[in-house]
């Protein structure tokens, strides 16, 4: 078989043409096919089957060629394990590789530690390590990216230097070059991913225009399908998301639920006519409490048990001042139906605790001052207020019908003392 120089080896098998040609002192090698382990030396523990398999190994220990030319340009990597045609051919120092699949991790040289199942998966990859790619052409461009994931035909194909990604799916993060911490889990989910980050998809072309946007999370097919650049939007539900390109922190929950503006909470669709929160309260009472969201945006059960309070006082405020409010009527920027209220403003300067206050910056477009500016009016306790002053008034009424029962009181006795002085009048004009 032409295999000269394998003498001062043991326990080698060499079947082929030139097959382990140049050994030395390395033993437990196996070569079958033409120019296998051709210019091992001292490598031990290598096999290669497959013509020109593990060509140019000369120290490298523990590696499996099996295919043609596969780990052909190995030379001091070890325990690599390359099936199929071109599988590793061009790995020179990387260790501890697993290819399965002609031409799989076909260009690494130094990486290690990489995964690759499926023809051409990891094909460009050189010094990338600890990357699993599983499908035909998975992860194909990467070269240098680490910790990337791909499950799937196509999935994450354009990845060059990104890290910490994972795609499950058929082209799920199809176009990431360079983004990072993204997780694709469906068909063409994050598609189009280019350079975003720390974006979450699952569903069927979850994501899928999303370019350079940051901190996405979409559950559902086509959740966030129409985003583009804008951040930290989250989306639950089929279709869930804006219809625009660019909006950023809104939350879409529901079937086609769609944010219009940024920082925006969508709960359902327009078809939407009731909603209902079970368990939000258990009682066995037959009216429980109700929930409310108070001024700071806060959902809240609405309870009065002594339970709950310190520190129980009669209220300070003076509810006469509820007087000197004007409630008006009038038409809201947002739509045109007429309303009927108070005027925060207005409010705080009567009763400032019957006002709700927020920053300037957070409801004055265009402010960055920290001041707290009227911004509602907290109409529940306006209730509270009213029934005080009631309490105030019922005490005056108590107090003047007390003054008119004593006036009627003296009223009839001076009407009987009267009758008492007309009949004594009668009489003496009688005995005159």
């Amino acid at each position: 078989n032409n295999s000269t120089s394998i003498a001062n080896g043991i326990s080698n098998t060499a079947v082929g043409t030139y097959a382990m040609r140049n050994n030395t002192t390395g033993f437990d090698n196996t070569a079958l096919g033409a120019s296998a382990l051709y210019t091992n030396n001292t490598g031990i523990e290598n096999t290669a089957i497959g013509r020109q398999s593990l060509f140019y190994n000369t120290t490298g220990t523990g590696n499996t060629a099996m295919g043609y030319k596969a780990l052909r340009d190995n030379s001091t990597g070890y325990n690599n394990t390359a099936i199929g045609n071109f599988a590793l051919t061009a790995n020179t120092t990387g260790f501890d590789n697993t290819a399965f699949g002609a031409a799989a991790l076909y260009s690494n040289n130094e990486g290690r530690d990489n995964t690759a199942i499926g023809r051409q998966a990891l094909f460009y990859n050189t010094t990338g390590f600890e990357n699993t790619a599983t499908g035909y052409k998975a992860l194909r461009s990467n070269n240098t990216g680490i910790y990337n994931t791909a499950n799937g035909a196509y999935s994450l194909f354009s990845n060059t230097i990104g890290w910490s990604n994972t795609a499950i799916g058929m082209k799920a993060l199809y176009n990431n070059s360079t983004g990072n911490f993204n997780n694709a889990n469906g068909m063409n989910a994050l598609y189009n991913n280019s350079t975003g980050n720390f974006n979450t998809a699952n569903g069927n072309d979850a994501l899928y225009s999303n370019t350079t946007g940051v901190g996405n999370t979409a559950n559902g097919d086509y959740a966030l399908s129409k985003n583009i650049t804008g951040n930290s939007n989250s989306a639950l539900g089929y279709r869930a998301g804006p219809n625009t390109t660019n909006l950023s922190n809104t939350t879409c929950i529901g079937n086609e639920a769609t944010a219009t503006a940024n920082n925006q909470l969508v709960l359902g669709n327009t078809d939407v006519t009731e909603v209902y929160c079970y368990g939000a309260f258990v009682s066995s009472a037959p009216s429980a409490p109700n929930l409310v969201v108070i001024g700071t945006g806060q959902i809240l059960r609405s309870t009065s048990s002594r339970r709950y309070k310190k520190d129980i006082v009669p209220m300070e405020i003076n509810t006469g001042n509820i007087y000197k409010l004007k409630p008006v009527s009038y038409n809201a920027y947002t739509d045109d139906n007429r309303h009927f209220g108070l005027i925060a403003e207005e409010v705080a300067e009567v009763i400032p605790e019957l006002a709700s206050y927020s920053r300037e910056k957070d409801v004055v477009k265009g402010s960055t001052s920290e001041k707290m500016i009227p911004d509602a009016v907290q109409y529940p306790l306006l209730s509270v207020l009213i029934l005080k002053e009631v309490q105030k008034h019922e005490l005056t009424i108590v107090e003047q019908q007390k003054i008119i029962e004593e006036l009627k009181r003296t009223l009839l006795t001076q009407q009987l003392q009267s009758q008492i002085l007309v009949r004594r009048v009668e009489a003496l004009e009688k005995k005159n």
